[in-house]
């Protein structure tokens, strides 16, 4: 690990003890975990594949009551999993001759599995145990990716927009959150000694119209050259243009609100094909807009080629 991802670490406290995960192991983890589960709808999921993991073949109802889960919630989490193909269903024939249905992972659930706990290996080269004697480690620890996400989207955005921050209210509305809780998010990472992501920024302190925005602090910005699809976007063209377009703050809003764009001025091409030429000079605009957005997102595609 080189000095500079040493400083831009994240802490966890798991069992009593504290882990350290810098920033570009925190993107490998998200990226990793978004494979299979999107554990910003909850970590059940990814909790009963790491249970599985450690004590093989389980029925429902052991995996409800070790977890310590509705026996419905288990059942729906695993109907999922199978679906995934990460969980297969199997019969056990007990010593009375009874059978019950238990559940284990796939080959693909065992390794999804191995490469979080790799992603997690530490620095002498020991993986972080997921076995119940050390109070299931990297459960404890990915339950805190809701967290880790919306810092992540975080760092991203007010790395897109710049000095000029956001409001808690729109970072809100990315996490899909409420505005206090999303600043109780924010405030772990703006107030924490050593962790420090983000800091505030007072617009027209001397008005009535004042406003608190987030911006990243000078860690935060060593945090956000780390991660991986800040330098993409960066060097995109095309993800530029969307960006002036749309005026939004995250590439995910970037390209839904793109989404609804094309969806649009497509019907009102459609119209004036179909139905009058009143619109004439929109689809020309339209047709040559389209064309050039393809000729940028291609010439992207070509150079991201070249670097790889």
């Amino acid at each position: 690990m080189t000095q500079e991802e040493e400083e831009d670490e994240v802490t966890f406290s798991s069992s009593g003890e504290d882990y350290k995960l810098s920033a570009v192991k925190l993107a490998d983890l998200l990226k990793e975990v978004t494979k299979v589960v999107d554990v910003t709808k909850g970590t059940l999921q990814l909790q009963m594949i790491i249970f599985l993991y450690d004590k093989g073949a389980q029925s429902a109802d052991q995996i409800s009551k070790e977890l310590g889960k509705r026996r419905k919630a288990v059942t729906d989490a695993l109907r999922k999993l199978k679906l995934k193909e990460v969980v297969k269903e199997t019969t056990h024939n007990g010593e009375g001759g009874e059978s019950t249905v238990v559940y284990e992972l796939t080959d693909n659930g065992r390794e999804y599995v191995g490469s979080l706990k790799d992603i997690f290996s530490t620095r002498g080269g020991a993986s972080i145990t997921t076995t119940r004697g050390t109070g299931f480690r990297l459960i404890e620890i990915i339950e805190e990716i809701p967290l880790l996400f919306n810092t992540y989207d975080a760092i991203i955005a007010l790395g897109i927009v710049g000095n000029k921050g956001l409001s808690a209210s729109k970072l809100a509305k990315l996490f899909g959150l409420s505005e206090q809780r999303a600043i109780t998010y924010l405030d772990l990472f703006t107030d924490a000694k050593g962790a420090t992501l983000f800091k505030k920024k007072v617009i027209n302190p001397n008005n009535a119209n004042e406003e608190v925005r987030y911006v990243l602090s000078e860690n935060g910005q060593r945090t956000l050259k780390l991660l991986p699809l800040y330098n993409n976007l960066s060097a995109s063209v095309s993800f530029k243009i969307l960006r002036a377009i749309t005026r939004a703050a995250h590439p995910r809003q970037v390209y839904s609100r793109s989404a609804l764009l094309l969806a649009v001025g497509s019907l009102f091409s459609l119209v004036d094909r179909l139905i009058s030429p009143i619109f004439l000079p929109f689809s020309l605009f339209w047709i040559g807009f389209v064309a050039f957005l393809g000729v940028t997102l291609l010439l992207d595609q070509i150079m991201s080629f070249n670097k790889e």
